[in-house]
């Protein structure tokens, strides 16, 4: 299992720093835990 923390959950704010969230996502390995910042 991986983590990929939000640092918001502001659905606006995630919409519009998808990339960078998917980018996140797709790198993340068994074990790993990354938090992404996303401004508000």
């Amino acid at each position: 299992m991986a983590l990929v923390v939000l640092s918001s959950n502001n659905w606006e704010a995630v919409k519009a720093h998808i990339a960078g969230i998917m980018a996140a996502i797709n790198a993340a390995t068994p074990g790993s835990y990354t938090e992404v910042e996303v401004p508000e």
